[in-house]
């Protein structure tokens, strides 16, 4: 049975002074343990084919609220497996009432994996491949990508 990584729950317009400055959805981690938020890599928002800038998104663990740019440097948050996180991306407007089709995709640095041999030591070490060019899910690299459609309703 596939997980679903992306929530039903949570998706909704964002506002602010009475204005809708963009829209949220949550997820949950999509690997077996919990990680420090300074260990997510990469990160993608499409949403309806829309790809967002990273300049736009911000992930929310708990009641703290981090822009992409502050993400690299949250070495004291932790995000327990089975929690979810929010993702809010500014757009002005937000979204239409309707059904959309939510695509995510992200890297994440796990603790027991080597992703580089300067020295020679392993010879099993894979050797990495441009993001274009990682699979789908594939554990070997962390680059996993999810699709959901949720109904908006305001």
């Amino acid at each position: 049975m596939e997980e679903k990584y992306i929530l039903k729950y949570g998706f909704r317009n964002v506002y602010q002074a009475g204005r809708i400055t963009g829209f949220q959805f949550k997820f949950v981690i999509p690997y077996y343990r919990g990680i420090y938020l300074s260990c997510l890599d990469e990160f993608s928002v499409k949403v309806d084919g829309e790809n967002f800038s990273l300049n736009n998104v911000s992930i929310k663990i708990g009641e703290r609220i981090f822009p992409w740019k502050e993400v690299d440097v949250a070495y004291d948050v932790f995000w327990t497996y089975g929690d979810p996180a929010t993702v809010i991306v500014s757009k002005p407007g937000g979204l239409e009432t309707g059904l959309h089709t939510i695509e995510l995709g992200m890297f994440i640095r796990k603790s027991y994996i080597v992703w580089t041999d300067p020295e020679g030591i392993y010879d099993f070490v894979i050797p990495p491949l441009p993001k274009s060019e990682l699979p789908d899910k594939d554990p070997r690299y962390g680059f996993q990508t999810f699709s959901d459609q949720l109904s908006l309703v305001i």
